[in-house]
């Protein structure tokens, strides 16, 4: 399949059989905005496959991009090399385990990234190191996955963010850095497997925080710690 005519700003594939993606069926539609190729049958995504010819045909407006409900099971590094501007990025509800160190690295702009429901169990620091110095996602969802340990590193995947989901995990600790950017926001941690919260792990900014349906039996005073306590 190949569109010829540049000027789709919409394409609605999802609801269908698509099990292959040809890596450049996509590389004349200059002007889209909005991709839906969800609820088929997609277990392998090319390199490059958002890359475009270049100026002047690169594509001129933001993308947002769903690919939830597929047979996904990695994402390759270059899936966004030489791509356009990403804003939302659905990979919910696939098979995914894993994510390659720099998969992020061309995409700085995004606003959503949404990867619930997959398999992932571990959110690698080279991944997270590629981050840096880029402009962070404001909404992060991983609920859903089998993730059991929010590690120190994290605070980079979530700084600046303002919704950070890790709802319906596997997680039993948080390191104590693991939130201590201080920026506010919305932190989600319900139905995991906490008994209890390291101090201090909640900035005094942070704008809310939802333990619903875990195993804590004790809170701390420090947990929750006041401006005077942290300047």
């Amino acid at each position: 399949m190949f569109f010829p005519y540049p000027f789709f700003s919409s394409l609605d594939l999802h609801d269908n059989l698509i099990s292959n993606v040809d890596s450049q069926v996509f590389y004349n539609l200059t002007w889209l905005t909005f991709l839906d190729v969800s609820h088929n049958k997609i277990s392998v995504l090319p390199p490059e496959l958002f890359a475009t010819a270049g100026p002047p045909f690169d594509m001129y407006y933001p993308l947002s991009i769903d690919f939830s409900h597929n047979e996904l099971d990695t994402l390759d590094a270059d899936l966004f090399k030489d791509g356009p501007i990403i804003l939302r990025f659905r990979f919910d509800n696939n098979r995914i385990s894993c994510l390659p160190p720099k998969v992020f690295d061309m995409v700085p702009t995004m606003e959503d990234v949404t990867l619930s429901n997959n398999k992932i169990s571990v959110i690698s620091p080279e991944m997270i190191s590629a981050h840096q110095g880029s402009m962070m996602p404001i909404e992060i969802f991983l609920d859903g996955n089998r993730i059991t340990y929010i590690h120190a590193q994290c605070m980079s995947l979530v700084e600046g963010a303002y919704l950070v989901d890790f709802s319906n995990n596997l997680i039993s600790a948080i390191h104590p850095l693991a939130f201590a950017d201080n920026n506010r926001k919305f932190v989600l941690l319900k139905n995991n497997r906490l008994t209890c919260l390291p101090d201090g792990v909640f900035g005094y900014r942070q704008h809310g925080v939802n333990l619903l349906h875990n195993n804590i039996s004790t809170l701390q005073p420090e947990v929750f710690p006041n401006e005077s306590h942290t300047m």
